[in-house]
């Protein structure tokens, strides 16, 4: 895109009211028990279950997560791990989305890492595992 094509974009854009904010450089300093919380928010429909790992943070970070979902039904069982890098910058972050079909138990447990700290949610949804 050369300076030219930039500009006439940002005008339009300007003159269109759409306004520019700075996106904060998040840190990788150590998050205490007081700044960092976890969850898992579990949202259930009539096909299934979908699990959220969410963090939130009074400011910007860094930092890595892993979420394990253990499932357990009639049918027989599943084992799922995803994990990753994460950025919140001083808000609710959503992690991910993980899916499960409807009906057995399920154990999903969340563990964010920032900075050598780390912090775990555990949540179960129907009965034993």
């Amino acid at each position: 895109m050369t300076n030219l094509t930039r500009f006439t974009l940002l005008a339009a854009l300007a003159a269109t009211g759409f306004a520019f904010a700075p996106t904060p450089e998040p840190s990788t300093a150590t998050a205490g028990p007081s700044d960092l919380t976890c969850a898992i928010d579990v949202a259930r429909s009539r096909d299934g279950v979908t699990l959220r790992p969410v963090v939130t943070t009074d400011r910007p970070l860094t930092g890595r997560y892993r979420l394990s979902v253990t499932s357990r039904g009639g049918g027989g069982g599943s084992d799922i791990d995803q994990s990753g890098e994460f950025e919140a910058y001083g808000t609710r972050t959503v992690l991910g989305t993980v899916s499960l079909g409807g009906g057995g138990s399920y154990e999903a447990r969340l563990t964010v890492t920032v900075g050598g700290r780390r912090i775990e949610c555990l949540e179960r949804i129907g009965g034993a595992i």
